[in-house]
């Protein structure tokens, strides 16, 4: 109900697919990342819920489950979703990101830069 289809295209309620649909599913300069499963707490912090074994964050030795991440690239990331928090963790293959963490609730601020990697098809 929520979409109808209109001279072979899809439409959607509230907008419409582009005519160039692959550039919504790959975009070669979010193509690598740094291997962080997010979470939100109960006060809205986005929080490291997992570290892909391999990965950057993982293997820098610097990053640790439960970090609460404060910054990406020097913009506070509080008031994103946690989607554009993912996209703003990707970008293109061995480009650097500079994140601020803060290690539980009222603990150290921790500087990391990391190097992004290939995420798998």
């Amino acid at each position: 109900a929520g979409a109808a289809a209109a001279g072979g295209r899809l439409c959607l309620r509230g907008g419409s697919l582009r005519d160039d649909p692959v550039k919504l599913v790959y975009d070669a300069s979010r193509s690598a990342g740094l291997g962080i499963g997010l979470a939100k707490d109960k006060l809205g912090n986005h929080v490291v819920k997992k570290l892909a074994k391999g990965w950057p964050a993982e293997q820098s030795g610097e990053i640790q489950e439960k970090d609460i991440i404060l910054e990406v690239d020097g913009a506070a990331v509080f008031n994103l979703d946690t989607n554009a928090l993912l996209q703003s963790l990707r970008g293109p293959e061995g480009s650097t990101v500079d994140l601020l963490l803060q290690r539980g609730t009222e603990g150290s601020l921790v500087e990391v830069t990391l190097t992004r990697q290939p995420i798998p098809a």
